[in-house]
């Protein structure tokens, strides 16, 4: 069983805490917001380099205007799909997904809900459109949806449990 530091803190001051006791706790109850902030950015990079993957050239032959390009609506195969913490989901992610888009030049950005917790962010880039699919139903789903393939990158608020990591 782990006790954190102001816990102990406090049955040491038979349930009163220190004035120093109060501030030392409180500079540490500013880490979870730098965890957020952790977990931001790894989903930003994550975001960057599989679209990179997926959006550099591979050669062969291109047909720009030769074929009718579909509405935006109608995409099929999503170019990114993010799936996990409703924390993350539910508006950062979405956001982070919007202003990548953005930072490459991708016009007519647009959310779109398509059920409860899920929603597709749609974007024409190169010319081309794109659907990013966001499904924000717990951390949880992050571990099995990747390990499932249905998910390229796992959002998660929390730390893998021990349970999660067997596939």
């Amino acid at each position: 069983m782990r006790i954190s530091v102001c816990a102990l803190r406090r049955i040491r001051a038979k349930g009163r805490p220190s004035p120093t006791a109060r501030i030392s706790c409180a500079r540490n109850a500013g880490g979870g917001a730098r965890a957020v902030l952790v977990v931001a950015a790894l989903l930003l990079f994550g975001i960057a380099g599989t679209a990179y993957y997926l959006l550099r050239p591979h050669g062969g032959s291109s047909s720009s205007l030769s074929s009718i390009i579909p509405s935006l609506s109608s995409i099929q195969t999503p170019l990114l799909r993010l799936s996990g913490s409703n924390t993350i989901g539910a508006q950062l992610g979405p956001d982070l997904v919007q202003a990548w888009l953005a930072s490459k030049g991708a016009t007519g950005i647009a959310r779109e809900t398509t059920k409860p917790d899920e929603m597709r962010i749609l974007a024409t880039l190169d010319g081309k459109p794109v659907s990013i699919e966001v499904k924000a139903h717990g951390s949880a789903t992050a571990f099995t949806d990747l390990a499932a393939g249905e998910a390229d990158i796992g959002m998660a608020s929390r730390a893998i449990k021990a349970a999660e990591t067997r596939t």
